[in-house]
């Protein structure tokens, strides 16, 4: 923790009375039975932040008028906000920092993750908002590191908007895995190996993963919409003076919504996508123009399969 480490506050802001947050849900709703799921999306982030407080609004039935004084206290705020609760949370947000000028207020979560431009533009108030996966981003912003050196961050500069680039995942080895299925969700247990600071890491915390089972450069991948199984097998159809050539092809990788092509078509190739799977050999295609919305056709690019 660097001297000029920050005194924070995560707040999940007030909302409507009878709100709902049932399931972990941030969305504006009432049910029949009032329930709340634990805020673990500021819980983790909270953790790595030694001396920060997390203040949990809606359970506990705290209005606006309670929450604002807690401005007076801390240094910096990260409030949690969605697409139905912005609005307000951006009024929250200005009530905070009328009650403290000084006080340094950032935004997470997948409204302003999507939509990080717009959310500072919103309101003067919101300083910097985290994209993707927050908990070490906002660790780095609590320390008081420079926005600037901060990955993962869009944040105000007189005047401007600035986004930093994107936090890269932590890799690491599968080391073993366990040899039995656990009964009641089906789920495998692995050891990882990581390199990375052991610090980093709490007990009983979560993580996304994704297992690369193989790399190669220079794939050549296209939507996995263009591909459809025929009697031939997997095939794409490209395009060729307007109509359909049935093509069979090797596939190998999937990734991201798009699929390796390991035989069968060529780099530059045009082929079908919405509406492929309504192709036949020959059939008679109109290719709209480059500049058209919602485009039918793509080419075969290269790329890296994982």
């Amino acid at each position: 923790m660097s001297e000029s480490a920050l005194r924070t506050l995560f707040l999940h802001p007030p909302s409507f009375e009878g709100f709902d947050g049932g399931a972990g849900s941030r969305y504006q709703a009432r049910r029949e039975i009032r329930s709340f799921w634990y805020p673990t999306w500021l819980a983790q982030p909270a953790a790595l932040v030694p001396g920060s407080r997390l203040v949990d609004a809606p359970p506990a039935g705290l209005s606006v008028e309670q929450v604002v004084p807690l401005a007076r206290e801390y240094d910096l705020a990260v409030l949690h906000t969605s697409t139905p609760s912005f609005a307000w949370d951006v009024k929250v947000a200005e009530a905070l920092k009328g009650e403290n000028p000084h006080l340094r207020l950032g935004m997470v979560g997948a409204h302003v993750a999507v939509h990080p431009g717009d959310a500072l533009e919103a309101s003067d108030a919101i300083e910097f908002v985290a994209r993707s996966e927050f908990d070490f981003t906002i660790q780095e912003v609590a320390q008081g590191c420079p926005l600037p050196t901060v990955l993962g961050v869009s944040y105000r500069d007189n005047g401007r908007i600035r986004h930093t680039p994107e936090r890269p995942p932590l890799e690491a080895k599968i080391s073993e895995i366990k040899p039995t299925v656990g009964a009641a969700n089906r789920a495998l247990e692995a050891i990882v190996n990581f390199e990375a600071d052991g610090s980093l890491f709490r007990g009983g915390g979560s993580v996304n993963a994704r297992i690369v089972v193989a790399t190669r450069e220079g794939a050549l991948m296209v939507p996995e919409e263009s591909v459809v199984l025929r009697p031939a097998g997997a095939v794409v159809y490209a395009v060729r003076e307007g109509r359909a050539q049935q093509r069979v092809v090797e596939t190998g990788l999937r990734q991201d919504g798009r699929q390796e092509i390991r035989k069968g078509i060529a780099a530059g190739d045009v082929v079908a996508v919405d509406g492929a799977a309504f192709l036949t050999e020959g059939a008679a295609v109109a290719l709209p123009k480059p500049e058209a919305a919602g485009a039918t056709k793509v080419q075969a690019g290269k790329g890296q399969a994982r």
